[in-house]
């Protein structure tokens, strides 16, 4: 199975949208991407 490939502003899109929602807790959304808290504050 090849490794999917993305590139860092796709995935910042991706999870502010899915922040937008309204479904994922900021919490939630960094443990889903791996991110800090504070990356997803910068």
């Amino acid at each position: 199975m090849p490794f999917v490939e993305t590139c860092r502003m796709e995935e910042r899109v991706r999870m502010l949208s899915d922040y937008a929602l309204g479904h994922w807790s900021v919490r939630d959304l960094c443990r889903r991407y791996g991110v800090s808290r504070d990356t997803f504050y910068a």
